[in-house]
C-alpha cells in the first residue's frame, strides 16, 4: 500500500479538491475517490501523484 495524492473536481465546484488515500495502485486510488465522492455524478480527476 502506498499513499497517493488525488486532485479532482466534483459536484460542479469551481475549486479543485485534493485528498490523500492509501491504495495499491494509481488506478485503485482513482477508484477510491470515485467511491467516496461520486454520489450524484462522478468526480473529474485532474491528477494522481504517488507520495
Amino acid at each position: 500500500m502506498s499513499k497517493y495524492t488525488v486532485k479532482f473536481h466534483y459536484k460542479g465546484k469551481s475549486a479543485s479538491t485534493t485528498v490523500t488515500v492509501e491504495a495499491r495502485s494509481e488506478h485503485d486510488a482513482r477508484e477510491q475517490v470515485r467511491t467516496m465522492y461520486g454520489q450524484s455524478k462522478p468526480p473529474i480527476i485532474i491528477s494522481v501523484r504517488k507520495g
